[in-house]
């Protein structure tokens, strides 16, 4: 009885060529299988309170706001066109949105800034 070696293997005999193909075969297969098991990766969203500044985009909508939100004197929130910027429920919380600072939010003809 012959036992197998490393060089008798498949993945041996192939080219390295071969071999870089296989290795990114199963790196995709592991990426699609981890999207499919937990497709909550590909929704972002942020919680937001407090202080806040600098530019709020596309990548983090939608913003969340859990508790009362500040823009700082000399500070600016921007928000980009295609953000939304979630509310809980007023019946049941209130939160300010008090802007001491720069406020820019301009949406744009089909791209929108939804305060929700």
């Amino acid at each position: 009885m012959s036992m197998l070696t490393h060089r008798d293997s498949l993945f041996y005999h192939l080219s390295s060529t071969g071999r870089d193909y296989l290795r990114m075969l199963q790196g995709n297969l592991l990426l699609l299988s981890l999207l499919l098991l937990f497709p909550f990766l590909l929704i972002a969203q942020t919680e937001v309170e407090g202080d806040v500044y600098g530019t709020w985009d596309v990548e983090g909508s939608p913003y969340i706001l859990t508790d009362t939100v500040n823009v700082p004197e000399d500070s600016t929130l921007n928000i980009e066109p295609g953000v939304t910027i979630t509310c809980p429920s007023l019946e049941e919380n209130y939160f300010n949105f008090t802007i001491l600072g720069n406020f820019n939010a301009i949406g744009e003809e089909g791209d929108s800034i939804y305060f929700i």
